[in-house]
């Protein structure tokens, strides 16, 4: 079998999940998803820009998947090298935001973050910051981080109920490579890898 990159996997996931806030928030009962994902049959009106994307200036694959998935979901939004760059309709407007994690030392820093966190907006990250700046700039509090190891090669993939429709899932031919982390008490996960490290979980930060 070729090795897939689980990584675009599971972000195709959290935007079948950014669908479902969207129809709940929009009122909306005409989305409906099919086996391969999504299939938006029909949007009786456009959906402002929900999502807000931090990219950075060396866009990775991780971005484009989550830009094309929105797009094919008619999730409304609006992509950014950096914060900087970000003026007020973009903020008023997003209600999530998605950042590329790897890049996001340079994108940034943590104050941004506590900006979006006050208004009550969401954050993604689509990957792990390093692991020394996550400790360093206090984004480990953020992210609800309590410990994370070395990267090391990862086999399987489960997604918990409560995150995928369908409830457990098991994907037991994937290889990648992902740190062991360790969450706090505030946080949930969604999926999990070799050892049940999280992969994808939410953090409640300061309620």
């Amino acid at each position: 079998m070729v090795p897939i990159n689980p990584a675009l996997f599971i972000l195709m996931m959290v935007i079948v999940n950014l669908e479902h806030f969207v129809s709940r928030k929009e009122g909306t009962s005409d989305i409906k998803f099919s086996a391969e994902l999504k299939k938006v049959q029909s949007v009786e009106k456009t959906i402002q820009n929900t999502c807000l994307i931090i990219t950075g200036n060396t866009r990775d694959k991780s971005i484009e998947i989550v830009e094309e998935a929105l797009e094919k979901a008619k999730v409304g939004f609006v992509s950014r090298e950096t914060f900087m760059e970000v003026n007020e309709k973009d903020s008023q407007e997003a209600e999530i935001i998605i950042i590329n994690g790897k890049l996001f030392s340079s994108l940034g820093d943590v104050d941004v973050l506590f900006k979006y966190l006050k208004k009550g907006k969401h954050i993604i990250f689509t990957s792990l910051p390093d692991a020394a700046y996550i400790y360093s700039s206090g984004l480990d509090k953020i992210m609800g981080i309590k410990n994370i190891t070395i990267s090391e090669p990862q086999e399987e993939a489960k997604f918990l109920p409560g995150f995928m429709l369908g409830g457990f899932l098991e994907f037991k031919k994937l290889s990648y490579e992902a740190s062991e982390v360790q969450l706090l008490s505030t946080t949930k996960t969604y999926v999990t890898g070799k050892k049940n490290s999280p992969l994808i979980w939410r953090n409640t930060y300061n309620g």
